[in-house]
């Protein structure tokens, strides 16, 4: 079952940095850097859905990396409830995992094409110490969250559609019960006739499950439908923020308009 979230539940993000080094050539002894994040600061908690926007290299996924481990911070740090879980250099796990998961852009690649769906779901599982007929109880109980048949488990990633592949992405996330999901570009490798489709779901499984959401994307109109407070980032620093339709109707800063404007020219 979901595990119900208190609504004082925060994450916080604080002053987080980002340097990402590399050589100018092959040749070049020299490393030269770039500023992936720069002092980044969000207040996120389970009482509205958060966008994080901007345009491709502006630093949303090194956000994401950061909140669920795969790589550290330069400096700063991030909070659950006032506990620090990641550092610089350093990062609390509890129960071999943080409270974090992560939902990646293409599920084609973000699934091991080697194991079965059973293996997918149960991986989490078993690193958590969770063993037997629990097991298949929590994969039989998901997929009927996610509206996949049973005998999907016996199903490798490539015997199913895009939309089916990213039903299984977020229940290999949601199957540890996180209390923080962070997707990143959930909908953008999906066909359109099937984004509307995986929207709904992420609507429902977010209400149904109280989770604090933070949702990566550039395309401003998903954005819009979703969520209720929007971040908005350029060139690894936060431009702007507020709620979603002080962000739509009234932006104050040029670099928002100018992605207002050009969603509205692209569409």
């Amino acid at each position: 079952m979901p595990n119900g979230i208190n609504m004082r539940n925060q994450l916080s993000v604080n002053n987080l940095s980002k340097k990402f080094y590399k050589k100018s050539s092959f040749f070049a002894k020299s490393f030269s850097s770039v500023d992936a994040l720069c002092n980044v600061t969000m207040k996120i908690d389970s009482t509205k859905i958060y966008g994080l926007v901007g345009e491709s290299g502006s630093g949303k996924t090194t956000i994401a990396k950061i909140l669920v481990g795969l790589i550290p911070p330069d400096e700063g740090e991030v909070s659950f409830n006032d506990e620090v879980l990641i550092g610089k250099h350093f990062c609390k796990r509890q129960g071999g995992t943080l409270p974090f998961q992560l939902v990646f852009q293409n599920p084609f690649t973000s699934l091991n094409p080697r194991f079965s769906i059973y293996q997918i779901l149960s991986e989490g599982l078993v690193n958590k110490g969770i063993k037997g007929k629990e097991i298949d109880e929590r994969i039989g109980n998901i997929l009927k969250e996610i509206n996949l048949p049973a005998d999907s488990v016996y199903k490798y990633p490539h015997e199913l559609s895009g939309g089916e592949r990213q039903r299984i992405a977020l229940a290999r996330s949601l199957i540890v019960e996180p209390e923080v999901l962070i997707l990143d570009e959930p909908l953008s490798s999906l066909d359109v006739s099937v984004q509307s489709s995986i929207l709904l779901l992420i609507e429902e499984l977010v209400k149904s499950r109280s989770l604090i959401v933070l949702f990566i994307s550039h395309d401003l109109a998903v954005v819009r439908h979703i969520a209720d407070y929007v971040f908005v980032i350029r060139e690894g620093s936060l431009v702007e923020e507020g709620e979603c339709d002080s962000i739509f109707e009234k932006p104050q800063q040029p670099y928002t308009k100018k992605l207002l404007n050009a969603a509205l020219y692209h569409n």
